[in-house]
């Protein structure tokens, strides 16, 4: 069985065709409040505008058969789903993303917009999660998590490597978290888990 560190190793490698090398920009601002110097990593000019295109692209090229013929289901706010969609279109697999009808309408349009279905579900985030694995088991379709998947974190992982490479000299690394994965992934490089 691979370590976290190796999966992520082997996405860089696997994904890159698909995936942007996202600039490391040197931030003056920041370096002068802070005393220290600053890169921001600028993944908002990854395809569909975050990290978790990287994650998808990853989850995507792993899919069996079944599963691309099937199609795979998720659950999403906004960026996974587009993420997921996007890289799912580019192999023609069909996807489903629940979404709590509380998303916010411009990311529910990116999301039909790379192609995939919507379903909405009353309540927060994490109800349409639940659901959303639910249906996954009841079709007979694989479920994506956003971020608790070793694959999704793996390819969210690969901007980790870029940074080393862009800036091999890293202090730390400061990361805002939400489901984990990013951190997760990144946290696997660095102890090479």
């Amino acid at each position: 069985m691979n370590s976290l560190y190796q999966l992520v190793t082997e996405a860089h490698a696997a994904i890159r065709p698909q995936v942007r090398v996202t600039p490391l920009d040197y931030s003056p601002l920041l370096t002068l409040m802070t005393e220290c110097e600053i890169y921001l990593k600028c993944e908002h000019l990854q395809h569909t505008g975050s990290f978790k295109f990287r994650g998808a692209v990853n989850k995507i090229r792993l899919l069996n058969q079944d599963a691309r013929q099937n199609g795979v289901i998720t659950a999403s706010t906004g960026n996974h789903g587009q993420a997921l969609a996007l890289a799912a279109r580019s192999a023609g697999i069909p996807v489903t993303v629940f979404a709590p009808v509380s998303a916010a309408q411009v990311k529910l349009d990116a999301i039909r917009a790379y192609g995939a279905q919507i379903e909405l579900v009353d309540g927060d985030a994490l109800s349409a999660e639940l659901e959303a694995a639910k249906q996954a088991t009841l079709q007979g379709k694989p479920f994506i998590s956003p971020y608790n998947d070793k694959y999704i974190i793996a390819g969210q992982g690969t901007a980790g490597i870029e940074m080393v490479e862009q800036q091999p000299d890293l202090d730390a690394v400061f990361v805002s978290v939400g489901g984990g994965g990013l951190m997760a992934g990144l946290q696997a490089q660095v102890l090479k888990l």
